[in-house]
């Protein structure tokens, strides 16, 4: 029961606080996007990092985070089988993943015509 009413009581300071509804709309997207995701993860530390840091209402997202967490865990099923089916059933988007294996979208071109060139003029480990 206290824990509801602290809920409450943070809802409403931060619904009467001075931010602006884009400040607390962002801080409510943040916090979302942390209860969502995996708690142990870099993308939540970026997340939280962006959080302290803009100009938007740390309480809100604080709050959201409360709330998206719990609803990440029922949604987890549903979750896993949208994945499964995208990735497994869903067998028109097989090229697709394919083909999205063998790129690279975290090397720019320069690096991966120098990899080529390297592998192309490297010696082979048997023969």
């Amino acid at each position: 029961m206290l824990a509801l009413l602290k809920f409450l009581q943070s809802l409403a300071k931060t619904l009467h606080s001075e931010g602006t509804p884009t400040q607390i709309g962002l801080g409510v997207a943040l916090g979302a996007a942390l209860g969502l995701t995996p708690i142990m993860n870099a993308h939540n530390l970026v997340v939280l990092l962006l959080l302290a840091v803009l100009n938007v209402s740390f309480g809100a997202g604080m709050l959201a985070w409360g709330i998206f967490v719990p609803v990440g865990f029922m949604l987890d099923p549903l979750f896993d089988r949208i994945g499964h089916w995208l990735l497994i059933d869903a067998t028109s988007l097989r090229p697709l993943w394919t083909a999205w294996r063998g790129r690279s979208f975290s090397r720019g071109r320069a690096r991966t015509r120098r990899s080529r060139r390297r592998s192309a003029t490297s010696v082979p480990l048997h023969q």
